[in-house]
């Protein structure tokens, strides 16, 4: 089974890994945790319910 895209393009995670400041890639990881909880309920969240994130791996 092929990963959707959004799980295989890791370019700009790993980029940002290197370039950011501690606290700034704490928040970065947080936006992007946010995001993919968004795609995979197909939803736009101002705040994640916390039951979705049994969903997000």
């Amino acid at each position: 089974m092929d990963l959707p895209l959004y799980y295989r393009d890791t370019s700009v995670i790993e980029k940002n890994k290197y370039s950011l400041s501690d606290d700034e890639l704490e928040h970065f990881n947080a936006a992007v945790d946010h995001r993919l909880a968004e795609m995979m309920m197909g939803k736009l969240y101002d705040r994640v319910p916390s039951g979705v994130w049994k969903f997000v791996k």
